[in-house]
């Protein structure tokens, strides 16, 4: 799989996404967020973006205990399908805006938003950030 569409400098970064030069950082995959408490849950997705004005939220050492915008998952040959729903249900829960699931083998994704919509991206159609990477666009099939 090849993400550098989506990472393609060093995390974290800051890259404009819309006319308007508004920014988004992009977070290592090994950045931890703390997405619940009792029992603490913290989750490391594979992509997640977070806003460049929320960036002051996101502690130096330790866990962010904020939720993404956007978070991108990628599966894996031992995902299983009710692990993955319930990732994305805590990552929803907690506040992340759009999930994106992507599928190798299918050669799909799945978008999953906040409002309860969720879509299917075919291996010939395009990502979009949607309201969240205003003007992010991106084939899946160079990606994926």
């Amino acid at each position: 799989m090849d993400l550098t569409k989506l990472v393609n400098v060093p995390a974290p970064f800051s890259l404009p996404v819309d006319s308007q030069q508004r920014y988004v950082s992009a977070m290592p995959p090994d950045t931890g967020f703390k997405i619940e408490r009792d029992p603490d849950t913290v989750r490391a997705p594979d992509v997640a973006f977070v806003a460049r004005e929320r960036l002051a939220d996101i502690p130096d050492e330790g866990y962010a205990e904020l939720a993404p915008d956007w978070v991108a998952e990628i599966l894996s040959s031992n995902d299983r399908p009710g692990e993955v729903l319930e990732k994305v249900g805590q990552w929803l829960g907690a506040g992340v805006r759009v999930v994106w699931v992507l599928d190798q083998v299918r050669r799909d994704a799945r978008i999953y938003r906040a409002d309860g919509t969720v879509s299917t991206v075919e291996p010939d159609g395009e990502l979009n950030g949607e309201d969240v990477l205003s003007g992010f666009r991106c084939p899946l099939r160079d990606i994926l």
